[in-house]
């Protein structure tokens, strides 16, 4: 345990922890989410890392970028001792900003902090050491950021730090409103950055402290986890340095208040007059790292005959590779290369050939000088992955799919709709995302899902031959997919998937099991919500119809749908997905009866097969302000077991009836 640290103001700590830990993952496993791999006996890298940063901060905020990695780390968290967990606060990256990846986070970190003073870690790096932390935040100084230095290389370590948060947050909210993702992005903006120069001495240790577990085999190579490295000093203080980025506060300030005002609209050419005019000035100041972010932002949305298009890309150009050049002046040699990234990346076709084979040459120089390897993150896309096997797939089964809903509206409705497809289309995106978390190759499953609904309006109508729509569905599929070339194999294994969807004489494989909670869970949460409300407009029912008829069946089926899921992946985002539901549901009643809109009762009952359904009962009749008596009954329907629910009026006998599948709930 390291001696008590002492520093003249509190300090705070922000983990970045909101990647999707893709490269993490093994072939054919179940996804694994990189904060919470167990490193040390019963630690995990997040709650390590928190450790870590206990010793030395009040407080700790840890950026995700989602709600299910909330509810996660927090329980991770409540493990730990009581002296932590009040330090730690878990928040979601600010989804007002258009920035991402690291920048994202660390601008959604610093905005959230009660200190001036700051740590920064990424939350994967096991042997991150109070010690170095303690040693960065010690020599900051009147910087507005300190990293580690490379001496050797010219190489920093973006995302471990310290930082004067006042002097980033004006000029670190500019990248708010551009696209970039990079963690280096902050650094290049920041007033003053000081370079800390690692000793020579322990460059073997700070190699192992500063590494990434990006791949689950690399945990062999971090044996000694919780060494003491107090008394070693890691770093030459005094031979630090600082590089001061030119800023003029009111430039700044324009340029942020124009670019604010103007995010998502048509520019004319009086506005591209007025970014032209004041990125010359700020140019003319050195703000060159400004100038290109800017301009390389506003450059694609400037069309080809427009006449200020070449001046912004020649000026978007010389602005990074004087950047660059600013770079290289200081031996500062990953700033230098991102510096050229971007130059390079500039869409000017009126670059010379021989200009563009410089950039590469310096690119690679610069890689090979520091040891960098290209990234080449695997980007996880369902339509690539089905073009690539087939062209003209997903349009074939949207043609289809768009067609027997147009025959069947034609018959049934006034409204041309599109919504089976769009139904059709999330669910496959969300087979997708659980294929993969469940270690499943993401084809057939995805497949499956995006066919699973073709058959329902199959001829134009709706279940008017009493043959389940999935036989309908598989039929379509084999045809398609036969006429598409795919192999046998392949077409029998989504074939099985569909047909035994919502059928328990059959064997719903791990490929039906992911159609069958994509299926669910596009009902379920904020999304569902939509589609509940989109369901009943296309249905011609107002808002008291639309929860008189449906929201029985919408809480009955959120209430218990964790346990309707086959997936363990599709239970974690159920858990999720049903608070939203109900929560949401609670709030609208409470509203409606606040404003004397209509009041709902939620009666709980709990059916002989163990089941419990969830009934909204208006509270009194809509004629005659008499109540509603209940009668149930259950019927084995073509695909599933159907609850009624019979609602009639004690006084004037109105009455109605609801009718939903009662969900199958499955032995976890």
């Amino acid at each position: 345990m390291p001696l008590k640290f002492t520093f003249p103001h509190s300090i705070s700590g922000i983990i970045i922890a909101g990647g999707t830990s893709s490269r993490f993952q093994k072939k054919n496993e179940p996804w694994q989410d990189k904060a919470l791999f167990t490193i040390s006996g019963n630690l995990n890298l997040l709650q390590r890392t928190v450790m870590v940063f206990s010793d030395i901060c009040d407080e700790i905020i840890v950026v995700v970028n989602n709600s299910i990695q909330i509810s996660l780390y927090s329980s991770a968290i409540s493990m730990l001792n009581d002296e932590i967990k009040p330090k730690v606060k878990i928040i979601k990256d600010n989804p007002s900003y258009l920035c991402s990846g690291p920048t994202l986070g660390i601008l959604t970190g610093i905005q959230a902090v009660k200190n001036n003073f700051v740590l920064l870690a990424p939350v994967d790096i096991p042997l991150l050491s109070s010690i170095v932390l303690q040693q960065l935040i010690s020599n900051i100084m009147d910087s507005s950021m300190i990293v580690p230095y490379w001496p050797s290389t010219g190489k920093i370590e973006p995302l471990i730090a310290a930082l004067n948060v006042q002097s980033i947050l004006e000029n670190g909210l500019l990248l708010s409103l551009i696209k970039r993702s990079r963690a280096d992005d902050i650094h290049r903006l920041v007033p003053k950055i000081r370079f800390l120069p690692i000793s020579s001495k322990y460059k073997e240790i700070l190699e192992k402290i500063f590494t990434n577990l990006n791949k689950p085999e690399l945990i062999a190579n971090t044996k000694s986890l919780d060494l003491d490295f107090s008394g070693l000093d890691f770093f030459i203080p005094n031979q630090s340095f600082s590089v001061n980025n030119k800023f003029e506060k009111n430039e700044l300030n324009e340029l942020y208040d124009f670019l604010q005002e103007k995010m998502f609209m048509q520019l004319s050419q009086k506005d591209l007059d007025k970014i032209t005019n004041l990125t010359n000035l700020l140019f003319k100041k050195e703000n060159y790292f400004i100038v290109g972010l800017v301009l390389n932002n506003l450059f694609g949305l400037i069309s080809e005959d427009n006449q200020s298009r070449k001046e912004i890309q020649s000026l978007c150009f010389q602005a990074f590779t004087k950047e660059a050049e600013k770079w290289n002046r200081n031996e500062v040699s990953f700033l230098e290369l991102h510096s050229y990234t971007d130059a390079s990346s500039v869409q000017n076709s009126s670059l010379k050939q021989q200009t563009n084979q410089t950039l590469k040459i310096k690119i690679s120089s610069l890689m090979d000088k520091m040891h960098l390897k290209k990234k080449n993150h695997k980007k996880y896309d369902m339509d690539e992955l089905i073009n690539k096997r087939s062209p003209k797939l997903l349009e074939k089964i949207k043609h289809i799919i768009q067609k027997s809903e147009s025959d069947f509206n034609k018959e049934n409705s006034s409204y041309e709709t599109n919504f089976l497809w769009d139904h059709s289309y999330r669910v496959g995106k969300i087979a997708y995302t659980l294929a993969l978390r469940e270690g499943v190759h993401p084809l057939i499953p995805t497949i499956a899902a995006l066919f699973h609904d073709a058959g329902k309006f199959f001829l134009g109508q709706y279940h008017v031959d009493d043959i389940p729509e999935e036989t309908h569905s598989a039929n379509i599929a084999e045809h398609i997919l036969t006429e598409e070339g795919f192999p046998s194999k392949e077409i029998q294994l989504i074939l099985s998937a569909i047909s035994a969807l919502y059928n328990d004489q059959m064997d719903c494989d791990f490929h039906c099991q992911i159609v069958h909670d994509a299926d669910r869970l596009e009902k379920l949460g904020l999304l569902g919500i939509a589609n509940f409300f989109t369901k009943a407009t296309l249905r011609s029912k107002n808002l008291s119809e639309a929860l008189s008829s449906s929201l029985s069946r919408e809480l009955t089926y959120a209430n218990v749908s964790p346990k309707t899921m086959l997936t363990k992946s599709g239970r974690l985002f159920a858990l999720e997905a049903s608070k939203k539901t109900i929560n949401y549901f609670d709030g609208l009643l409470e509203e409606l009866e606040l404003f004397g809109l209509g009041k709902f009762h939620s009666k709980k009952t709990l059916l002989d097969m163990g089941i419990e359904i969830i009934l909204v009962v208006p509270e009194n009749c809509l004629h005659c302000k008499g109540e509603y008596l209940i009668t149930i009954t259950t019927e084995i329907g073509i695909k599933c077991e159907k609850l009624t629910a019979h609602f009639s009026c004690n006084r004037c006998k109105e009455q109605y009836d609801i009718s939903f599948c009662l969900p199958i709930i499955n032995q976890i």
